[in-house]
């Protein structure tokens, strides 16, 4: 069965596009209509794990209360789900929706005994998100023979930095080419983030690790692709939720990637930047499974250098009393050397920074804007963009600034949208 390594299809699906119903359709269809070997990886629910590790903590702290409301909230998200997705089998879950909440419970009860929380504790607790997801899966599609579903502590193997563990390629390999050369299924379906030690020890990968248990899966069949389902139509200029009209990016190169990873954009995860890169793996982002009109592919070298913004929080302004504009900075507008023509906001590092406008434009045609926490007027700004070559800086109007590059055949270099503020 690995001979073939072209029929390999390695596929990615997120906690929210799997709580689609016409995504989850499809997903139970490309099980059913395929010549290929299809390996989905599978994510917790929309917020399990945090409400986990929300829960975990709550009983650590001794708030026996607070843990089993959190609890509750988990399982009535699953309820949900499965009252959506495959109501005719309610009542076959129950059983197990039950089973796992009691020994959840159980789980946290002793952490709220002792008042300690261990690292290997939390792995166990934090594993339940994507293991309860598994069991009810494995019931809704017990009825198709092709489908192996499996439990990814029996095949991704990590060492035991509980929290963050390391995987074992070798072992990990091995386990995946046992469990595909071993079996008649052609599909198979597990979930990410979980793994085991040597030991047999539940581990965690780090939050946003899915994206890594597909990678290893691909390398270990030894697929050249693997596919992210995400809720957004690819990777976009900005983020989509924000910023409706943002444009999806076809290519992005592994090191842009990597670097808009380590500022803080979830859909990439940087550990699996590092090892696509090694192992020259495309990445494919988009929101459908079977359809990719639009979609984002992540590769060695790209064929676009897209501008890119990263939001964490959306700077605000306001018409001061003098009829000057003022920007009110609750964040840092910058493209630093190693991240091209990319934006980033932050406001992390506000305190460092001085209370000017302060350009620094290298032969990349870069731009670092820097907005202090005191009024900053936008007409100076301005006045340095008009008698500049290589930018431009455009009031288009109350609520919208333009940063346009000359040096990019005018395209529109980041657009940031500064809701009004009273």
């Amino acid at each position: 069965m690995l001979g073939d390594l072209l029929m390999i299809k390695i596929i990615k699906i997120g906690g929210i596009s799997l709580n689609n119903l016409v995504l989850y359709s499809d997903m139970k269809d490309l099980f059913r209509h395929n010549n290929e070997i299809i390996f989905i990886v599978i994510s917790a629910l929309k917020n399990v794990s945090s409400l986990l590790k929300h829960a975990a903590k709550s009983a650590e702290s001794g708030n026996k209360i607070l843990f089993s409301e959190t609890v509750n909230e988990i399982f009535s998200i699953h309820q949900d789900f499965i009252e959506r997705n495959m109501p005719t089998k309610v009542a076959s879950i129950s059983k197990i929706l039950s089973e796992s909440k009691e020994n959840l419970l159980k789980a946290l009860n002793s952490v709220y005994l002792t008042g300690f929380l261990s690292k290997r504790t939390l792995d166990s607790i934090l594993s339940q998100g994507e293991l309860l997801l598994l069991g009810i899966l494995r019931i809704d599609l017990a009825d198709n023979p092709n489908v192996e579903v499996v439990d990814s502590r029996m095949i991704i193997k990590t060492d035991s930095n509980y929290n963050s563990a390391k995987p074992l390629q070798e072992e990990t390999n091995q386990a995946i080419q046992q469990l595909v050369s071993g079996s008649d299924a052609g599909n198979y379906i597990t979930q990410g983030f979980v793994a085991s030690d040597l030991q047999g020890n539940t581990t965690t990968m780090g939050f946003e690790s899915s994206n890594l248990t597909a990678l290893l899966i691909a390398q270990a069949l030894g697929s050249k692709e693997i596919r992210i389902i995400t809720d957004v139509p690819g990777i976009c200029v900005a983020d989509p939720k924000i910023f409706p009209d943002a444009k999806v990016i076809e290519e992005i190169s592994y090191h842009n990637a990597y670097i808009a990873a380590k500022y803080g954009l979830k859909l990439f995860y940087a550990p699996m930047i590092e090892s696509s890169d090694i192992t020259d793996t495309t990445i494919i982002y988009s929101n459908k499974i079977n359809h990719l009109n639009e979609l984002t592919k992540i590769v060695r070298v790209a064929d676009c250098n897209n501008s890119l913004l990263i939001v964490r929080e959306v700077i605000s302004w306001k018409i001061e009393a003098d009829s000057s504009v003022a920007l009110r900075a609750s964040a840092t507008l910058t493209i630093t050397d190693n991240m091209s023509n990319w934006v980033y906001i932050d406001k992390r590092n506000m305190n460092s920074i001085a209370d000017e406008l302060l350009i620094n434009i290298n032969t990349y045609c870069l731009i670092s804007v820097l907005f202090s926490e005191k009024s900053l007027i936008v007409n100076q700004a301005m006045k340095f963009f008009e008698n500049n070559e290589d930018f431009k800086l455009v009031i288009a109007n109350s609520d919208v600034i333009h940063i346009v590059s000359n040096m990019e055949s005018g395209m529109e270099f980041c657009k940031v949208i500064l809701p009004m503020i009273s």
